[in-house]
């Protein structure tokens, strides 16, 4: 738990200093993986909202659940 509590504090930080705060939505497209975990922590840490994204979605329903959703970033990783 020492470990998932520091990576998410680290990912907490690097997102308040892109101006996320409480109220925001954030988006998560990734692949299942420990990684989702460490987002959906440290968003929730800002008390802001994340919006699971499935990266096999058709493009043109993500960006409709993007822009729906008014989210201010996305988070991914290197596997989506």
């Amino acid at each position: 738990y020492y470990e998932l509590d520091r990576i998410s504090n680290n990912l907490a930080w690097i997102l308040k200093s892109l101006n996320i705060t409480k109220g925001d939505v954030v988006g998560i497209c990734m692949n299942r993986s420990v990684e989702v975990f460490y987002a959906i922590l440290a968003i929730i840490k800002l008390g802001a909202t994340y919006l699971p994204l499935e990266p096999s979605y058709p493009s043109e329903r993500l960006q409709f659940m993007l822009s729906d959703s008014n989210a201010k970033l996305v988070l991914t990783n290197d596997n989506t």
